[in-house]
């Protein structure tokens, strides 16, 4: 194991190779010494190094790139993978200052907080497309619509025009994270879980998805004037 300090003294370009070198034995479930790259994270972010920053987009593209390739709804976004690689980073530059890269003890931890960078960067652009399906009116047949909960009956909102019906719905979301929580568990087909690793900007725990869904969809099912309205478009 390699001494602290001899890590910390490295050049950039001698850091950034050898973080190449450990990520290569990673990926071969071979032994690997994780505080090269840890330590190249620590000088884009804590010493705003933007040569470091650019080492680390070169190291990491492949990985970033793998899942949004894997991602289950990459493939509805008709966009690039490059576009998505971008926003992640973009994501994580943003939220992790200086200050909050203390609270990232290793490279795991780092690496984990990147891929629900990507996951979110991905959730948010199908989220805004959809939003503005709704907004312009259009309607869209790859747009999977479940039923809504309770006393609205199932073969009701099957006939009522499907922009129609989220322009209802988003209209009684309150916040991004109501938002957040239908588009996900009733488009994108989303389990807590999932929404929690892709947003963990906007929830606390898995027990807030939870609770923000029933809250919503309790609130859905006694709103009569809901009811009353997609009856009216059937």
């Amino acid at each position: 194991m390699s001494d602290p300090q001899e890590i910390t003294s490295l050049t950039l370009a001698g850091l950034a190779h050898r973080c190449s070198e450990e990520t290569h034995l990673f990926f071969r479930r071979l032994e690997y010494d994780p505080r090269y790259c840890y330590e190249l994270f620590r000088r884009a972010i804590v010493d705003a190094d933007q040569d470091a920053h650019a080492c680390l987009y070169r190291q990491y593209l492949p990985l970033v790139a793998g899942w949004v390739e894997r991602h289950p709804a990459f493939r509805t976004t008709s966009e690039d993978t490059d576009y998505f690689v971008n926003r992640a980073f973009e994501k994580l530059w943003h939220a992790i200052t200086p200050v909050r890269f203390t609270r990232f003890d290793d490279l795991k931890s780092l690496l984990r907080y990147l891929k629900m960078c990507t996951n979110s960067a991905i959730v948010d652009f199908n989220r805004r497309s959809e939003l503005a399906l709704i907004d312009d009116g259009s309607d869209s047949d790859e747009l999977r619509v479940a039923p809504a909960p309770g006393d609205i009956e199932e073969d009701t909102i099957a006939r009522v025009d499907r922009s129609q019906f989220w322009r209802l719905i988003v209209e009684r979301l309150n916040n991004d994270k109501e938002r957040a929580v239908i588009y996900a568990s009733f488009v994108l087909g989303m389990k807590p879980a999932e929404l929690l690793e892709s947003q963990p900007q906007l929830f606390d725990d898995i027990k807030d998805v939870y609770r923000t869904k029933q809250n919503v969809l309790e609130r859905l099912r006694r709103d009569t004037q809901l009811a009353s309205k997609l009856v009216d478009a059937a």
